[in-house]
């Protein structure tokens, strides 16, 4: 306990120290209570926080030191002008109080009102202080608040969408998948986003949001494997079929693949085998499936050579089966051309089934030399090349060439002739003959000079090949007469004896037609029948009319019949001595 605390509790028996010690106690407490009062009083009439509200009441109340001032004197005077106590009585002159070591004297009017001034400015710099970091807490919230703001508005403006997204295939998608906020909006410039969602991949799209276009790396993945459902496949054989034959329907969202995991067996036929199938899509993901397969005993394909004629309805049949009500051809073949290349579908019964079938019409074959015979010419005659070979092909036309580069037809020598013909579909074949040139003998000059002077008579201008050979034919019939026996292996020589004696046997008739033919430019063969029973010559014609080759035999014969353009059935009714048994596969066919 102090000692001012000692006093006053001894020295409260005294009435006038009593009411001085008091007074100042209870005018200070009630001043502060008052004060307190007031200022809480304020804080509750005016709401928010009490602490603030005395801040804000404070501040107020002394905002100048005047008014302070002023207030302080009111507080510590009375209307007259006396210095007033803490118990509010006036007191005059020098107040005192008792201490311990008895009384002193009281602060003057004057000291005490410079003291509250003082105290007044230290609670106005005090105030002042606490204003100056309100409006400095103030102003720091509102520039935070601001930066919160615009931090905020930069964000969503720069970082609105999402840099990276994954979807899967055959997902549309929404620009609003790519926002990291829901409540803002997005669009795609041009309308739409530049990917394939079928196609597996990295895409680089745009998405507007804002005011700006941001750059988003868009994944599509397929995860989910493909669902097929098989059917059986039946075709017949040379029957073109696929993977994907097998396959009813694949749900997938990107572009799949069937292979086989092990190819099918075409020589089944008329057979039922499994296929095994995988079915693999753009992401990897694969199923296996299985179907089947029969290879009917019918052709799916028909290849037919060019001017071989119509097919009958056992061409589309393995096993060879006659036409009846079951087995018949449906498509009307007349109306396809078969001297041209072309493809065709054909429709046709087996079984009592329809089916149906590719024809192809085609060349194949190239084309056939049937006569490429060595032959001699003379020095100073000219060379008669295409006369020594005989060509057919199954298109009726083609094209010879004579690569005669080797020859030197002035000098004496055996030389290589190179003939190449070629059909109108580019297949050729090619054939070799030795060229002789010799010098002209007397007895050739001779038969040669006799032979033409023979033509000039038979022969006029505006003739064809084929008048020259009736011509020529007629001659010999008419002039010469038969005779069992001649010389034969040298026909200048047996012509030339024809021409003298006036008759000769058919080797005889055989050379002079064959001198007149060549000196008249007819495209003639000679032809013989030589075996144990029969020795005959004749010749053959080509006429050029696209026909090729005919029989041309001037002998006379015991029937009295003209073979001047015979074919093969001409000379069956002839041959009944075997004059015409001659080895068919040395000479061109006579059809």
């Amino acid at each position: 306990m102090s000692s001012r605390e000692s006093h006053t509790k001894r020295n409260t028996s005294d009435p006038r120290l009593r009411r001085h010690v008091s007074g100042n106690r209870s005018a200070g407490s009630v001043r502060q209570r008052q004060g307190i009062d007031f200022r809480e009083r304020r804080a509750q009439n005016s709401g928010g926080d009490p602490v603030e509200r005395v801040f804000r009441s404070s501040a107020s109340d002394y905002s100048r030191p005047q008014q302070r001032a002023a207030a302080t004197q009111r507080r510590t005077t009375t209307p007259s002008g006396r210095s007033r106590s803490r118990s509010g009585k006036v007191q005059q002159g020098r107040s005192r109080r008792r201490t311990s070591s008895g009384y002193v004297r009281q602060a003057s009017q004057s000291q005490r009102r410079a003291g509250a001034h003082e105290a007044a400015t230290r609670r106005n710099a005090y105030y002042l202080r606490r204003q100056r970091r309100i409006r400095q807490l103030r102003i720091r919230f509102v520039v935070l608040a601001v930066l919160i703001v615009l931090l905020t508005f930069l964000i969503l403006q720069i970082f609105p969408v999402l840099p990276s997204a994954e979807v899967e295939a055959g997902t549309v998608i929404n620009p609003r998948d790519f926002l990291r906020f829901t409540f803002m909006s997005a669009t795609f410039p041009g309308g739409k986003a530049d990917y394939d969602k079928n196609s597996p991949g990295t895409y680089d799209i745009k998405v507007r949001s804002g005011l700006f276009n941001h750059n988003v790396e868009l994944t599509v993945v397929d995860t989910h494997p493909p669902v097929v459902e098989t059917k059986d496949v039946s075709v017949g054989i040379g029957g073109d079929y696929k993977p994907e034959d097998f396959c009813a329907s694949i749900e997938d969202a990107t572009k799949t693949t069937v292979s086989f995991v092990t190819p099918p067996d075409d020589s089944l036929i008329d057979q039922t085998q499994e296929v095994n199938l995988v079915i693999t899509d753009a992401g990897g993901n694969e199923t296996q499936a299985t179907s089947h397969l029969t290879i009917l005993p019918i052709a799916a394909k028909l290849q037919v050579e060019l001017g071989t004629g119509i097919p009958e309805i056992y061409s589309f049949m393995t096993d060879v089966e006659e036409p009846d009500d079951n087995n018949y051809i449906i498509t009307d073949l007349n109306k396809i051309d078969f001297t041209k290349p072309g493809t065709y579908d054909v429709e046709y019964c087996w079984r009592g089934n329809k089916y149906s079938a590719k024809m192809t019409v085609e060349d194949t074959t190239p084309p056939v030399f049937q006569v490429a015979e060595d032959f001699t010419s003379y020095l100073g005659d000219s060379i008669r090349y295409k006369e020594h070979v005989t060509v057919v092909d199954n298109s009726g036309t083609y094209e010879l060439e004579v690569d005669n580069s080797a020859v030197d037809p002035e000098k004496l020598g055996t030389y290589d002739v190179i003939y190449t013909a070629t059909d109108p579909y580019r297949h050729s074949s090619s054939a070799t003959v030795k060229l002789t040139i010799e010098e002209k003998s007397v007895d050739e000059a001779l038969l040669f000079q006799k032979a033409d002077e023979i033509l000039a008579g038979i022969i006029t201008d505006g003739m064809t090949d084929k008048d020259k050979v009736t011509a020529i034919y007629r001659y010999c019939l008419s002039n010469f007469s038969f005779i069992n026996d001649s010389e034969k292996g040298d026909y200048v020589k047996a012509a030339l004896t024809m021409l003298d004696i006036r008759k000769g046997d058919c080797y005889s008739f055989f050379a002079l037609a064959k001198v007149l033919l060549d000196r008249a430019g007819i495209k003639n063969m000679d032809i013989y029948t030589k075996n144990d029973y029969a020795e005959h010559y004749w010749n053959l014609v080509d006429i050029g009319d696209g026909h090729g080759w005919y029989h041309f035999d001037c002998t006379p014969n015991l029937f009295g019949v003209d073979i001047i353009f015979a074919l093969e059935a001409d000379l069956k009714p002839l041959n009944t001595d075997g004059r015409y048994d001659y080895d068919h596969s040395k000479f061109p066919p006579v059809a």
